[in-house]
Order: structure tokens, then C-alpha cells, then sequence
């Protein structure tokens, strides 16, 4: 009878132990359930807009990567008006800043260009 009671019990616990957030990890306030989920209605919307607004490539022009982040940020924007700000969407930025880092080169050159005065501010 016992164990019959600690197995309905262990039953009844599973679903309310799935959604709690671990002890270990005191300050985390979703549950790991909770979290997964997210990162699947996240990966879901990213597969959505990059359908609808394909990347155009690397070697593409700075016009094409602006239509193309201004293109999956339009559908952010729309997710957010569609659920009323409560969605699991990542920002629009997000999703460029992640695709444009995967196909970025390993080696980028920065040429800036400042005046003499400041340069020499600079390295007082």
C-alpha cells in the first residue's frame, strides 16, 4: 500500500517537478520545460522570416543586407502586433547579427579616419 501511495504520488509530482525551475539554479525563474520551449517557437520564427526573406549573401551589396534585415525586423515587428507583446519571437536584430557573424571572414580590415587633433588626444 506504500508503495502504491509513493508511485501515485511520484505521478501526480511529474508534470508540477517538469515545470519548476531547478534548485540548483536558484535564480532562474523559468523552468528548463519552459526554456526549451522557447528556444523551439525561436529557432521556428528565425525558419519563418529567413524563408520569406532569404539572405542574399556574403558578397552581396550593403543595400541587399539592409533590405534584408529591414525585411526579417518587419517581421518582427508584425509578430509583436500580432500577439500583443507577448511572444517568444528574438528580435529581428538578433537573427541578422547571428547570420551576418556565420558568414562573416575570419580577417576584416578597419580603416578609420579621424583628424589630428584627436588622434593625438588619443594617445596622451
Amino acid at each position: 500500500v506504500k508503495r502504491l501511495a509513493i508511485v501515485y504520488l511520484i505521478i501526480l509530482l511529474l508534470p508540477t517537478i517538469a515545470t519548476m525551475a531547478p534548485t540548483k539554479k536558484k535564480w532562474l525563474i523559468s523552468s528548463p520545460q519552459a526554456i526549451a520551449e522557447d528556444e523551439r517557437a525561436a529557432g521556428t520564427f528565425t525558419k519563418d522570416w529567413l524563408r520569406s526573406n532569404p539572405f542574399p549573401g556574403a558578397s552581396s551589396s550593403i543595400d541587399a543586407k539592409c533590405k534584408f534585415l529591414k525585411g526579417v525586423h518587419n517581421c518582427f515587428e508584425e509578430e509583436l502586433e500580432d500577439s500583443l507583446y507577448m511572444t517568444s519571437a528574438p528580435e529581428g536584430r538578433d537573427v541578422v547579427a547571428k547570420i551576418l557573424l556565420e558568414h562573416a571572414p575570419d580577417k576584416l580590415y578597419l580603416q578609420i579616419r579621424i583628424n589630428r587633433a584627436r588622434l593625438e588626444k588619443a594617445t596622451l
